[in-house]
């Protein structure tokens, strides 16, 4: 399984969060700029 590498631009905090914490879920996942 490759990792899937997301680059957050948005700084919102809500938006952040809920990428966060979809990433938690999703171990593939590497959130980068959180």
């Amino acid at each position: 399984m490759t990792a899937v590498r997301l680059l957050i631009a948005d700084d919102h905090p809500i938006v952040v969060q809920g990428i966060t914490r979809f990433a938690e879920l999703e171990p593939t996942l590497e959130v980068i700029g959180a």
